[in-house]
């Protein structure tokens, strides 16, 4: 008998290799949300090949690690925006001070447009995230 993988089982090894969910999920979005969606995650796959995506907890994740994966970001869409949620948000250096939330742990950016993407600033949140999560 043939075992129905879970969502998290659902994505292959890294990030280059798609996972239609997550397709879905975007596509699904309506606009701006599906543009800065489509953005954040172009981003990762780019920059990042090394995460794995999954979609867990009905959103894209994007985890670390070879044997152990560790959640370290999330899209997720809401009616009027897009956050990008860092699990280990609470350690990041911020020297900007964007990352919003109040949790013991998660942080977030929030979109509102994809013109408020600033790759560069993501791209230094994320190779943290990745650097505190191999630590852990």
């Amino acid at each position: 008998m043939n075992k129905i993988p879970s969502e998290s089982e659902q994505a292959g090894g890294g990030v280059n290799e798609p996972n239609t969910r997550v397709d879905e999920y975007i596509d699904a979005l309506p606009s701006p949300q599906k543009t800065i969606a489509s953005s954040l995650r172009e981003l990762i796959r780019v920059n990042f090949p090394e995460l794995s995506e999954v979609f867990k907890w009905h959103v894209p994740m994007y985890a670390a690690g070879m044997k152990k994966k560790k959640n370290l970001l999330s899209i997720n869409a809401y009616s009027a925006h897009v956050n990008l949620y860092f699990y280990n948000g609470v350690s990041l250096d911020d020297p900007l001070s964007r990352l919003e939330g109040i949790g013991k742990q998660v942080r977030h950016l929030s979109f509102h447009s994809s013109a408020e993407i600033d790759e560069d600033y993501i791209c230094q949140l994320i190779t943290q995230a990745i650097h505190i999560a191999g630590k852990l």
